[in-house]
């Protein structure tokens, strides 16, 4: 059974759209849970209207990981999917997945495509793979730099016994709910890769991780976040018997582009006292240097990227930001392009 848990909060403008997702998956045995946390927009009008072909679970106003572990628990399904309320999945995700799913395989993971809150394709899939790696290049990138390809939350399926193993989540990766799941997979599993867009990202500006306005306290977040996911990390490895080579998140190019954004937006907040541009290029060389599941091509425009918007003047670096963190920005700047390229 495929059970596919979907946590809502004030999300009623999309929450029909992913339980229809969810319902039209081409799988015969499934069950849908919609647990709310307390939402009061209209959500629990929608998840009533459904009747029994869900399972709706109304709680109080408490947080991600109360609901979450509350879904986890009540669930039966050997593979388990946790679907956001704003993102779509694939009516073929779950056939595809058990396609190449076998022993030890912890999560099976896709590429999702990017739609903004209208449901337009915003033309930027993730992550992007050069090959589909395999389980031994996850768990080694991991254990190298802290970090692998790995879409967030809805782009995953986990295998019951995996979630069981790390279950009830607490705040060890704070406020993320993804976090444990998709940190502790390659170090307690296989995780599987399928290079193909089976599952919808939903950009808009109430994202946990929106970067529309480049406000610090948002990149601030993913900086304290990638260390609480590293701290995580060397704690689940130790229990699995594996060694952890990384001396922390800095060789992690994704961390490195929140970090130098954190500290070229406003270097009088940044959260790491003592940085400097010379340090966090640094890092980015030696990151560089690293196997992450990255390509060299894809590597250098990181490294540049870096450079340059440490380096630039300040309205070009704000643009250089943008372009890297706001996915319907860039794909207004590439409509543009591509006007400009055929005029």
């Amino acid at each position: 059974m495929l059970s596919v848990i979907i946590a809502n909060h004030n999300y009623a403008h999309f929450l029909r759209q992913a339980i229809d997702s969810a319902l039209a998956l081409d799988w015969p045995n499934i069950e849908v849970i919609v647990v709310d946390d307390g939402s009061t927009d209209g959500s629990h009008a929608i998840i009533k209207s459904y009747g029994d072909k869900i399972r709706g679970e109304l709680l109080p106003k408490s947080t991600q990981l109360d609901v979450r572990n509350h879904g986890f628990a009540i669930s039966k399904g050997g593979i388990v999917s946790f679907l956001d309320s704003d993102d779509l999945l694939d009516p073929q995700i779950m056939r595809r997945a058990m396609a190449v799913w076998g022993d030890g395989v912890s999560k099976v993971q896709v590429q999702m495509g990017t739609i903004d809150a209208d449901g337009r394709n915003l033309n930027s899939d993730f992550p992007r793979y050069q090959s589909a790696p395999t389980a031994d290049e996850c768990r080694t990138w991991i254990l190298t730099t802290s970090s692998y390809p790995t879409p967030p939350g809805s782009g995953n399926l986990y295998a019951r016994w995996f979630l069981e193993r790390i279950f009830p989540l607490d705040h060890s990766c704070g406020d993320a709910t993804d976090s444990c799941c998709v940190t502790a997979a390659p170090l307690l599993g296989d995780v599987v890769t399928i290079v193909d867009v089976l599952a919808s990202y939903r950009v808009h500006g109430n994202n946990l991780g929106a970067m529309a306005d480049l406000q610090p306290r948002r990149l601030h977040r993913q900086i304290v976040r990638a260390q609480q996911r590293f701290d995580y990390m060397t704690r689940i490895a130790g229990v699995a018997g594996l060694k952890v080579s990384a001396p922390g998140p800095q060789l992690s190019l994704h961390y490195l582009m929140y970090r130098t954004a954190s500290y070229r937006i406003a270097p009088e907040e940044h959260p790491l006292r003592g940085d400097s541009s010379l340090n966090i290029v640094r890092d980015a060389f030696a990151a560089v240097c690293r196997p992450q599941g990255i390509g060299v091509a894809a590597k250098l425009t990181v490294f540049v990227w870096i450079c340059a918007v440490l380096c630039s003047p300040r309205s070009l670096s704000e643009w250089l930001m943008r372009v890297r963190f706001d996915s319907q920005y860039r794909a207004v700047q590439k409509a543009k392009l591509t006007r400009a390229t055929a005029s």
